[in-house]
């Protein structure tokens, strides 16, 4: 029997149940189908390229998650839209799924406090 491939798509639904589920505000831009069958996301800026995929609050906290699958490719865009944002205090994290799923639920469902408790205890 075959792999079933998971699409980023796919993914993105559940990073996005998983995030309602423990209590996130999130926002995700959706690519749009333009002419001739290309693909964008209508942004504005002069860093519009390699914003994160999502974006979420909840409470004091601020994460920014780019989602990729096993071999999806990392744009430089995106890399440096990731160190801008840590630099600024924001949680930025490359999550590849399915392979990081842990360390998402990890980051999602508890509090920083209780992360650096669990890093503590594990030593």
């Amino acid at each position: 029997m075959g792999e079933h491939r998971v699409s980023e798509a796919d993914w993105l639904r559940t990073v996005g149940d998983t995030l309602d589920l423990h209590g996130w505000s999130w926002i995700h831009h959706r690519p749009a189908r333009r002419a001739h069958d290309k693909w964008d996301t209508p942004t504005q800026g002069s860093s519009a390229k390699g914003w994160p995929d999502v974006f979420a609050v909840r409470g004091p906290r601020a994460i920014a998650l780019e989602l990729k699958t096993a071999t999806g490719r990392v744009t430089g865009e995106q890399t440096d839209w990731l160190g801008k944002l840590r630099l600024v205090g924001v949680e930025a994290h490359l999550i590849r799924l399915p392979q990081d799923w842990e360390r998402f639920t990890a980051i999602t469902a508890t509090e920083p406090e209780q992360l650096t408790l669990r890093k503590r205890n594990q030593r």
